[in-house]
C-alpha cells in the first residue's frame, strides 16, 4: 500500500510511474487497516478526491476510547487509557480511521493509479 500511495502522489504531481507489484493480482486478504490522523491529513493535502473515498468508505475510531489491554493481567483489561480525539481536532487533523485493506488497495488503483501503470 505504501508503494501505491507513494506513485498516486507522483503521478499526481506529473511524474512517470509505473509499479512493480510482485504479486500478480491484487486479491482479498488481511484485516482492517487503522490510519492514524496525520497519515490522514497528509492524504488530504496530497490528494483530496481520494482522501474524500478514503473516509467515506473507512470506519472512525479516533474519538472511541483508545489504549492499550492487557485481559490476561488485568480484571478490567486496560494498561493504560487515552484520548485520541481532543489532539487531533485541536490541530485541525481527521480523526483516526479503520478501512478494510481491500478496499484501500481499490480505492488507491481507482483514484491514484491507473491499471496500465501496474506491472
Amino acid at each position: 500500500l505504501g508503494g501505491l500511495a507513494l506513485a498516486s502522489t507522483l503521478i499526481q504531481k506529473g511524474f512517470d510511474v509505473h509499479v512493480f507489484e510482485a504479486a500478480r493480482r491484487y486479491k482479498p486478504f488481511g484485516g482492517p487497516i487503522q490510519i492514524q490522523s496525520n497519515a490522514l491529513w497528509a492524504l488530504r493535502e496530497i490528494h483530496p478526491p481520494l482522501y474524500e473515498a478514503v473516509a467515506a468508505c473507512g470506519v472512525q475510531t479516533g474519538d472511541r476510547l483508545s489504549g492499550i489491554k492487557d485481559g490476561k493481567r488485568y480484571q478490567e483489561g486496560w494498561l493504560v487509557k487515552f484520548d485520541a480525539a481532543t489532539p487531533a481536532q485541536s490541530k485541525g487533523l481527521p480523526l483516526t480511521l479503520a478501512i478494510n485493506r481491500v478496499v484501500l488497495q481499490e480505492i488507491f488503483l481507482k483514484y491514484g493509479v491507473p491499471e496500465e501503470r501496474i506491472h
